[in-house]
């Protein structure tokens, strides 16, 4: 039976947030395992019922805009977005299709979320990481007061610009909203520069930041991650913002 028509299209990104892991399991559990994931429980699906949308998802816990948590700059979203699946690995998925070009003409969302910086600022405190195969080590550096490096951080602003860029290219007609919060500020000023580069460089008026509510110690989940109720306090305030957008 074809699917109830929805009013809008939704399309989530991002990292262990978006993937819901943390919703499920007590505060004390901290192995990784699928048990403590949900994905009907998170944010962006309560989101999208209360705004009767359909949505998709593409998000891997770890990964960032520039590198993963652990400094790897293989593990960045931006770079497999345009395909199919392109997160999978493997020559049964590639056999699959998975690593094809996505066609995002077929399925245009109204609005694309975009929930990444969170690994990113968490490789600044992460060890180095270095390419077995090239030899090249990589890391995000912070300066002697644990301030964020400068160039490593015009770093990150580049990827995120260049990641808008990409969006645009692919959602034309989308708002897209980049949210940021739910485990900490950090990365949130360098988020704001990089999308007023964006704004000021292209004349996009369709993007903006929404700055999500924090984690609590009422509200954490298991692996230290936001819980369900964290996930329903983001989900109000994004519903509405959101809304309000939808309506101008």
């Amino acid at each position: 039976m074809p699917d109830e028509e929805k009013n809008y299209k939704f399309e989530f990104i991002g990292d262990s947030i978006t993937s819901g892991e943390g919703i499920i399991g007590a505060k004390a559990e901290e192995d990784w395992i699928s048990m403590w994931f949900s994905a009907i429980n998170s944010y962006a699906a309560k989101t999208s019922e209360a705004l009767n949308a359909e949505y998709r998802i593409i998000s891997q816990s770890g990964w960032g805009v520039l590198t993963s948590w652990d400094n790897n700059p293989h593990a960045n979203v931006p770079e497999y977005y345009d395909k199919v699946c392109g997160l999978l690995t493997g020559e049964k998925n590639k056999a699959l299709g998975a690593f094809k070009e996505n066609d995002f003409d077929s399925w245009q969302p109204d609005v694309v979320i975009v929930n990444l910086g969170t690994n990113d600022g968490g490789a600044f405190a992460s060890p180095e990481w270095k390419d077995e195969v090239t030899g090249e080590i990589h890391k995000q550096r912070l300066n002697e007061d644990s301030s964020f490096n400068k160039e490593d951080l015009k770093a990150f602003e580049t990827a995120a610009e260049n990641f808008l860029i990409k969006l645009r290219k692919y959602n034309k007609k989308a708002h897209i909203i980049w949210v940021y919060g739910m485990l900490g500020m950090s990365m949130m000023p360098a988020i704001y520069r990089a999308v007023d580069t964006y704004i000021r460089g292209t004349g996009d008026k369709k993007v903006s930041v929404f700055q999500l509510p924090n984690t609590t110690n009422d509200t954490v989940g298991s692996r230290s991650h936001p819980g369900i109720l964290s996930h329903e306090n983001a989900a109000k305030e994004l519903t509405v913002y959101i809304k309000e957008l939808l309506e101008r």
